[in-house]
């Protein structure tokens, strides 16, 4: 699927579409029209299917572009839309926390991110940081 195709599936009325596209689209992180859909994708009040589909694909991506934009969605995410982040964020800290070399990439990442120029995404990284960054080892 090209990248015109997940754009216009992210605006579909079928949950299932758009939570396809949240998978789609996290290969295209890191791009101005992605970003822009899966921020959207992660806050939908249609079905939180479509959260936890495009959260997941993005966490399995798991890299800098991915990482910002789960970043910018952190802190401006209503509780319901807040409560499936924290649920898969929690899956992936439990997977990172036993690696370390993992677990130092994420920091570094989620550090370059708390400087970033993005507000949302720097202040989501910040209290990423804050809040996990102890738990995970050095």
């Amino acid at each position: 699927m090209d990248l015109d195709e997940a754009l216009a599936l992210a605006r579909s009325p079928l949950w299932s579409e758009r939570g396809r596209s949240g998978q789609q689209l996290s290969s295209f992180a890191g791009g101005a029209a992605a970003d822009d859909a899966l921020r959207g994708l992660l806050l939908d009040e249609g079905d939180t299917a479509v959260i936890d589909a495009t959260g997941l694909a993005l966490l399995e991506r798991g890299d800098q572009a991915a990482w910002k934009v789960l970043a910018s969605v952190w802190l401006v995410a209503p509780p319901e839309q807040a409560d499936h982040l924290t649920s898969l964020l929690s899956q992936t800290l439990f997977r990172v926390s036993s690696d370390q070399g993992e677990a130092a990439r994420l920091k570094s990442i989620l550090t370059t991110l708390a400087a970033d120029g993005d507000a949302d995404a720097r202040a989501g990284a910040k209290d990423l940081l804050r809040q996990v960054g102890s738990s995970l080892p050095t």
